[in-house]
């Protein structure tokens, strides 16, 4: 093969490369960190108001992905993350022009609605195929899951003990979480990095917002997820 032909092929492969969805989505991966308490733990009631929380650090970055991809989201959020020895702890606040009409359907744990509603979701292997999911609504209905195959379809069997507390405020509406670790599994490294992906739904505005932007014509889920990191010292549970 000649040199023109070697520079060639030499610029064709430094191209593709450029271009591979895998390496671009990873050079690109958003992160997000968990910060320590140092104190008391939040107490876990909707309101933003524990000094825990002044420490942690907000979430904002935020993409529309219904109904116009890609674009600025009508609304804003805002998420924040701690975590202590025993569990990981999130303070979602909302924002909502109108609070009176935000949509509050009840329905039982898990179930279905056109309630506005906030999801967290968790690659704790970091393998970008599986994924824990914890979401409540604006009506404080629980919802969670697990996504065994790199898909936002979910196994029925995963049934986790945690907690959620929401509130509507003149802001309109805030939630809390507390997920323990014992209820997940993750890798046994004193420092963990996790996949991590955050989605907020506004039924009353047909709007779906995400932190990490997972195109409606993408076949993944986890593989797309940015990364959570700042955990440290926890220790991986047998119960699931």
């Amino acid at each position: 093969m000649g040199r023109v032909s070697l520079i060639a092929v030499s610029v064709l492969m430094g191209a593709a490369l450029a271009t591979s969805p895998s390496l671009s989505a990873q050079d690109a991966r958003k992160t997000a960190r968990a910060v320590h308490i140092e104190g008391s733990a939040p107490t876990v009631d909707g309101i933003l108001e524990d000094e825990a929380w002044d420490s942690s650090v907000p979430i904002r970055d935020f993409i529309q992905k219904v109904p116009l991809e890609g674009e600025e989201p009508s609304v804003a959020t805002e998420v924040r993350l701690l975590y202590d020895s025993d569990a990981l702890y999130v303070a979602a606040r909302m924002y909502h022009p109108d609070p009176a009409n935000i949509r509050t359907t009840l329905t039982r744990r898990d179930g279905q609605s056109d309630a506005e509603r906030i999801v967290i979701a968790l690659d704790t292997y970091l393998d970008r195929r599986t994924a824990y999911t914890f979401g409540v609504s604006a009506a404080g209905v629980r919802f969670d899951a697990y996504h065994p195959e790199d898909s936002d379809a979910s196994e029925s069997r995963f049934d986790p003990v945690w907690a959620a507390r929401v509130q509507i405020d003149d802001q309109g509406w805030t939630a809390e979480m507390r997920i323990p670790f014992t209820q997940l599994r993750f890798n046994a490294t004193d420092a963990q990095r996790w996949g991590l992906e955050i989605s907020r739904f506004l039924p009353g505005r047909n709007e779906e917002i995400q932190w990490v932007l997972i195109p409606r014509e993408s076949a993944g889920f986890a593989s797309n997820f940015g990364d959570l990191e700042g955990i440290e010292g926890i220790r991986a549970s047998r119960r699931i």
